[in-house]
Protein backbone atom coordinates (compact mmCIF):
# COMPACT_ATOMS: atom_id res chain seq x y z
CA UNK A 1 0.00 0.00 0.00
CA UNK A 2 1.18 3.50 -0.82
CA UNK A 3 0.52 4.42 2.91
CA UNK A 4 3.56 3.08 4.03
CA UNK A 5 5.48 5.13 1.89
CA UNK A 6 3.61 8.58 2.50
CA UNK A 7 7.20 9.95 4.00
CA UNK A 8 5.91 13.01 4.40
CA UNK A 9 2.96 12.01 6.14
CA UNK A 10 -0.04 14.17 4.30
CA UNK A 11 -3.63 13.87 5.87
CA UNK A 12 -4.65 12.70 2.07
CA UNK A 13 -2.62 10.16 0.39
CA UNK A 14 -4.42 7.35 -1.47
CA UNK A 15 -5.42 5.86 -4.99
CA UNK A 16 -8.22 3.85 -6.31
CA UNK A 17 -10.20 3.13 -9.21
CA UNK A 18 -13.44 4.40 -9.53
CA UNK A 19 -16.33 3.50 -11.85
CA UNK A 20 -16.33 6.18 -14.23
CA UNK A 21 -18.57 6.57 -17.15
CA UNK A 22 -18.82 2.85 -17.60
CA UNK A 23 -15.10 1.68 -16.73
CA UNK A 24 -12.83 1.38 -14.01
CA UNK A 25 -10.47 4.49 -14.04
CA UNK A 26 -7.55 5.40 -12.22
CA UNK A 27 -7.24 8.63 -9.51
CA UNK A 28 -4.34 9.42 -6.98
CA UNK A 29 -5.22 11.94 -4.21
CA UNK A 30 -2.02 13.80 -2.45
CA UNK A 31 -2.74 16.69 -0.05
CA UNK A 32 -2.43 18.14 3.22
CA UNK A 33 -5.38 19.92 4.12
CA UNK A 34 -9.21 19.05 3.55
CA UNK A 35 -9.87 22.48 3.49
CA UNK A 36 -7.37 23.49 0.67
CA UNK A 37 -9.19 23.61 -3.01
CA UNK A 38 -9.11 20.46 -4.93
CA UNK A 39 -7.15 20.41 -8.67
CA UNK A 40 -7.37 17.90 -11.36
CA UNK A 41 -4.70 17.32 -13.25
CA UNK A 42 -4.99 16.41 -16.71
CA UNK A 43 -1.84 14.72 -17.99
CA UNK A 44 -0.50 15.22 -21.13
CA UNK A 45 -0.34 12.87 -24.29
CA UNK A 46 0.13 9.04 -23.46
CA UNK A 47 2.52 9.60 -20.44
CA UNK A 48 0.62 9.89 -17.41
CA UNK A 49 1.82 12.16 -14.55
CA UNK A 50 0.77 10.27 -11.80
CA UNK A 51 3.74 8.37 -11.77
CA UNK A 52 6.02 11.35 -11.92
CA UNK A 53 4.12 13.49 -9.40
CA UNK A 54 6.55 12.71 -6.42
CA UNK A 55 9.39 14.58 -8.26
CA UNK A 56 7.42 17.98 -9.20
CA UNK A 57 4.50 18.52 -7.00
CA UNK A 58 5.33 18.23 -3.14
CA UNK A 59 4.94 21.79 -2.84
CA UNK A 60 1.57 22.34 -4.41
CA UNK A 61 0.24 19.42 -1.98
CA UNK A 62 0.38 22.48 0.99
CA UNK A 63 -1.85 24.16 -1.33
CA UNK A 64 -4.57 22.11 -2.79
CA UNK A 65 -5.36 18.65 -3.25
CA UNK A 66 -4.09 17.16 -6.15
CA UNK A 67 -5.97 14.85 -7.81
CA UNK A 68 -4.70 12.76 -11.18
CA UNK A 69 -6.48 10.93 -13.33
CA UNK A 70 -5.13 8.32 -15.53
CA UNK A 71 -7.12 9.13 -18.56
CA UNK A 72 -9.32 6.45 -20.64
CA UNK A 73 -6.48 4.97 -22.98
CA UNK A 74 -3.40 6.15 -20.77
CA UNK A 75 -1.47 4.99 -17.84
CA UNK A 76 -3.09 2.88 -15.15
CA UNK A 77 -6.72 3.03 -16.78
CA UNK A 78 -4.93 1.58 -19.99
CA UNK A 79 -3.91 -1.27 -17.94
CA UNK A 80 -7.59 -2.02 -16.71
CA UNK A 81 -9.14 -1.44 -20.00
CA UNK A 82 -6.73 -2.38 -22.62
CA UNK A 83 -9.57 -2.44 -25.10
CA UNK A 84 -10.85 0.88 -24.87
CA UNK A 85 -10.39 2.91 -27.74
CA UNK A 86 -11.29 6.45 -26.63
CA UNK A 87 -12.45 9.38 -27.95
CA UNK A 88 -12.78 12.94 -27.58
CA UNK A 89 -16.06 12.53 -26.29
CA UNK A 90 -15.76 10.16 -24.07
CA UNK A 91 -12.77 12.01 -22.61
CA UNK A 92 -14.48 14.80 -22.23
CA UNK A 93 -17.67 13.00 -20.42
CA UNK A 94 -14.91 11.21 -17.88
CA UNK A 95 -13.58 14.75 -16.94
CA UNK A 96 -17.08 15.76 -16.37
CA UNK A 97 -18.11 12.51 -13.97
CA UNK A 98 -14.89 12.58 -12.35
CA UNK A 99 -15.88 16.41 -11.17
CA UNK A 100 -18.90 15.91 -10.23
CA UNK A 101 -17.24 13.22 -8.12
CA UNK A 102 -14.56 15.21 -6.41
CA UNK A 103 -17.10 17.66 -5.78
CA UNK A 104 -18.66 15.02 -3.44
CA UNK A 105 -15.86 13.83 -1.97
CA UNK A 106 -14.04 17.14 -0.87
CA UNK A 107 -17.34 18.45 -0.38
CA UNK A 108 -16.49 21.73 -3.14
CA UNK A 109 -18.94 23.63 -5.18
CA UNK A 110 -15.94 24.16 -7.73
CA UNK A 111 -12.63 22.59 -8.50
CA UNK A 112 -9.35 23.80 -10.09
CA UNK A 113 -8.60 22.17 -13.91
CA UNK A 114 -4.81 21.94 -14.63
CA UNK A 115 -4.59 20.93 -18.20
CA UNK A 116 -0.81 19.86 -19.52
CA UNK A 117 -0.33 19.39 -23.29
CA UNK A 118 -2.85 17.15 -24.35
CA UNK A 119 -4.84 17.76 -21.21
CA UNK A 120 -5.41 21.43 -21.75
CA UNK A 121 -7.68 20.67 -24.92
CA UNK A 122 -9.74 18.60 -22.32
CA UNK A 123 -9.17 21.25 -19.86
CA UNK A 124 -9.81 24.38 -22.01
CA UNK A 125 -13.32 22.24 -23.35
CA UNK A 126 -14.73 21.11 -19.95
CA UNK A 127 -13.93 24.74 -18.47
CA UNK A 128 -15.40 26.32 -21.01
CA UNK A 129 -18.77 23.68 -21.03
CA UNK A 130 -18.90 23.88 -17.34
CA UNK A 131 -17.86 27.48 -15.59
CA UNK A 132 -20.08 27.01 -12.96
CA UNK A 133 -18.11 23.89 -11.70
CA UNK A 134 -14.11 25.26 -12.43
CA UNK A 135 -12.62 27.82 -9.74
CA UNK A 136 -10.35 28.22 -12.22
CA UNK A 137 -8.95 26.45 -15.08
CA UNK A 138 -4.37 26.60 -15.19
CA UNK A 139 -3.20 25.72 -19.09
CA UNK A 140 0.33 24.26 -19.33
CA UNK A 141 2.13 23.42 -22.60
CA UNK A 142 -1.44 24.91 -23.73
CA UNK A 143 -2.47 23.39 -27.28
CA UNK A 144 -3.96 26.70 -29.51
CA UNK A 145 -4.22 24.66 -32.94
CA UNK A 146 -3.11 20.93 -33.27
CA UNK A 147 -2.41 21.10 -37.02
CA UNK A 148 -0.85 24.40 -37.42
CA UNK A 149 1.91 23.83 -34.71
CA UNK A 150 2.41 20.32 -36.51
CA UNK A 151 3.02 22.44 -40.04
CA UNK A 152 5.31 24.76 -38.33
CA UNK A 153 7.22 22.06 -36.71
CA UNK A 154 7.93 20.23 -40.10
CA UNK A 155 8.85 23.54 -41.67
CA UNK A 156 11.46 24.28 -38.99
CA UNK A 157 13.16 20.66 -39.12
CA UNK A 158 12.87 21.04 -42.82
CA UNK A 159 14.80 24.78 -43.01
CA UNK A 160 17.41 23.30 -40.69
CA UNK A 161 17.91 20.04 -42.70
CA UNK A 162 18.21 22.12 -45.74
CA UNK A 163 20.48 24.83 -43.82
CA UNK A 164 22.93 21.64 -42.81
CA UNK A 165 22.54 20.58 -46.56
CA UNK A 166 21.38 17.13 -44.41
CA UNK A 167 20.57 14.75 -47.39
CA UNK A 168 19.29 12.04 -45.95
CA UNK A 169 16.83 14.12 -43.45
CA UNK A 170 15.65 16.04 -46.71
CA UNK A 171 14.74 12.59 -48.29
CA UNK A 172 12.71 11.90 -45.53
CA UNK A 173 10.86 15.08 -45.23
CA UNK A 174 10.12 15.41 -49.06
CA UNK A 175 8.82 11.52 -48.62
CA UNK A 176 5.58 13.01 -46.76
CA UNK A 177 3.75 14.62 -49.43
CA UNK A 178 1.70 16.62 -47.22
CA UNK A 179 2.26 17.80 -43.61
CA UNK A 180 0.02 17.17 -41.57
CA UNK A 181 -1.31 15.17 -43.48
CA UNK A 182 -5.85 16.26 -42.71
CA UNK A 183 -7.15 13.17 -44.71
CA UNK A 184 -6.94 10.03 -42.25
CA UNK A 185 -5.84 10.20 -38.69
CA UNK A 186 -3.59 6.87 -39.69
CA UNK A 187 -1.76 8.91 -42.11
CA UNK A 188 -0.96 11.64 -39.78
CA UNK A 189 0.19 9.00 -37.15
CA UNK A 190 2.65 7.97 -39.68
CA UNK A 191 3.78 11.16 -41.06
CA UNK A 192 3.95 12.17 -37.17
CA UNK A 193 6.42 9.53 -36.16
CA UNK A 194 8.62 10.08 -39.25
CA UNK A 195 8.79 13.61 -38.27
CA UNK A 196 9.52 13.24 -34.85
CA UNK A 197 12.69 11.25 -35.74
CA UNK A 198 14.10 14.27 -37.46
CA UNK A 199 13.39 16.63 -34.89
CA UNK A 200 14.83 15.10 -32.17
CA UNK A 201 18.40 14.55 -34.63
CA UNK A 202 18.11 18.21 -34.14
CA UNK A 203 16.35 18.40 -30.34
CA UNK A 204 13.62 20.48 -31.35
CA UNK A 205 11.61 18.14 -29.30
CA UNK A 206 12.90 15.62 -26.66
CA UNK A 207 15.14 12.90 -27.43
CA UNK A 208 15.22 9.34 -26.49
CA UNK A 209 17.91 10.09 -23.84
CA UNK A 210 15.94 13.06 -22.52
CA UNK A 211 13.65 10.65 -21.23
CA UNK A 212 15.96 8.59 -18.86
CA UNK A 213 15.45 10.88 -15.38
CA UNK A 214 11.80 10.86 -16.29
CA UNK A 215 12.34 7.00 -16.32
CA UNK A 216 14.36 6.78 -13.17
CA UNK A 217 11.96 9.01 -11.72
CA UNK A 218 9.04 6.54 -12.80
CA UNK A 219 10.64 3.66 -11.07
CA UNK A 220 10.99 5.33 -8.07
CA UNK A 221 7.63 6.51 -7.69
CA UNK A 222 5.56 4.74 -4.82
CA UNK A 223 2.76 4.12 -7.10
CA UNK A 224 4.61 2.50 -9.30
CA UNK A 225 4.27 -0.62 -11.53
CA UNK A 226 6.30 -2.47 -14.18
CA UNK A 227 2.78 -2.61 -16.44
CA UNK A 228 3.26 1.10 -16.27
CA UNK A 229 5.62 1.15 -19.03
CA UNK A 230 3.74 -1.26 -21.42
CA UNK A 231 0.91 1.37 -20.78
CA UNK A 232 2.77 3.90 -22.05
CA UNK A 233 4.22 2.68 -24.94
CA UNK A 234 1.00 1.10 -25.73
CA UNK A 235 -1.63 4.25 -25.30
CA UNK A 236 0.79 6.61 -27.29
CA UNK A 237 -0.60 5.59 -30.42
CA UNK A 238 -4.11 5.55 -29.21
CA UNK A 239 -3.69 8.94 -27.75
CA UNK A 240 -2.06 10.65 -30.95
CA UNK A 241 -5.36 9.69 -33.05
CA UNK A 242 -7.47 11.70 -30.65
CA UNK A 243 -4.73 14.48 -30.29
CA UNK A 244 -5.45 14.66 -34.52
CA UNK A 245 -9.06 13.86 -34.18
CA UNK A 246 -9.53 16.53 -31.90
CA UNK A 247 -8.23 19.61 -33.56
CA UNK A 248 -11.62 20.44 -35.60
CA UNK A 249 -13.74 20.02 -32.47
CA UNK A 250 -11.26 22.36 -30.45
CA UNK A 251 -11.46 25.44 -32.71
CA UNK A 252 -14.94 25.30 -33.10
CA UNK A 253 -15.54 25.66 -29.96
CA UNK A 254 -13.03 28.58 -29.09
CA UNK A 255 -14.34 30.08 -32.37
CA UNK A 256 -18.32 29.95 -30.37
CA UNK A 257 -16.44 31.61 -27.60
CA UNK A 258 -15.07 34.53 -29.41
CA UNK A 259 -17.86 35.38 -31.14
Amino acid sequence: MIGNRNKNKRKIYFEEYRMINGIDQYLFHAGTDYDNPVMLFLHGMGITESVTAHMFQRKWEELYTVVHLDQRGAGKTYTKNPETEPTLEMQLQDVYEVVEYLKERYNKDKIVILGHSWGSILGTIYAQRYPENVLYYIGTGQVVNVLEGERRGYEKARNIALERNDKKALKKLDSICEYPYKESSEQFIANCTLLRGVQQKYKLVPTKASYIPLTIGMMLSPIFKLSDFSAMSSSEKLMRKIFYESDIMFFSILLNTNS
